[in-house]
């Protein structure tokens, strides 16, 4: 509020809303993939997890890629409503739901294998690298797409990092593990969520 206009702060207030709602997703394929992870360490050995885990992110980033492309091609259509004129604060919205995504999988992780503390810490740092960047990002260019690009940038590092960590954990060790069940059965959960989260929010798009 201090370093943004007023307009652009509400600009900015609407984006982080609009985040939420296309993140609203993200609890239920939490616990979806975390079920999942539980029954490969049943099934297959602890070992497996990290093979499983890099099966679930080549899944989460190829739809996500796909289904992000198509919101921002759709991207006029929402904007006439919302009064975000802008292509890049749109790209930089989508940006940070999808890398929202990607990085929330090693929190999914953590859960999975019930390193608690360590799903503590995850996410602790990267909240608080996450508020550092955008602010940081917005004291130092002074505009709307500076804070997005900072918390975007806050999600690539956190899962950056824990790529390489799964990657080493992950060589010479060859593991059969289950496919993943079909998502098919999460439609509807994930509507009604994603419903009640744009209802929550609807005062700040409206407004």
């Amino acid at each position: 509020g201090r370093f943004l206009a007023r307009d652009e702060f509400g600009l900015f207030y609407v984006a982080l809303t609009i985040g939420n709602v296309l993140f609203s997703a993200g609890l239920i394929l939490n616990v979806f993939f975390t079920r999942y992870l539980v029954h490969v360490i049943q099934s297959n050995g602890k070992d497996a997890v990290f093979h499983a885990i890099r099966r679930i992110e080549k899944v989460v980033v190829l739809t996500g890629l796909v289904i992000s492309t198509l919101l921002f091609f759709g991207r006029s259509i929402v904007s006439n409503y919302i009064g975000v004129q802008s292509r890049l604060v749109i790209l930089l919205i989508i940006l940070d739901a999808y890398t929202c995504y990607i990085a929330d999988l090693a929190r999914v992780f953590f859960q999975a294998i019930g390193r608690s503390t360590v799903l503590g810490l995850y996410t602790s740092i990267w909240m608080v690298l996450k508020l550092g960047l955008c602010i940081g990002a917005i004291w130092m260019f002074n505009t709307v797409w500076g804070g997005l690009l900072g918390q975007v940038s806050s999600a690539v590092i956190m899962f950056a990092f824990f790529r390489i960590w799964v990657s080493v954990s992950t060589r010479n060790k060859p593991a059969t593990i289950l496919p993943i069940p079909s998502p098919i059965t999460l439609l509807v959960p994930t509507l009604g969520y994603s419903m009640m989260i744009i209802v929550s929010n609807m005062d700040v798009l409206v407004s």
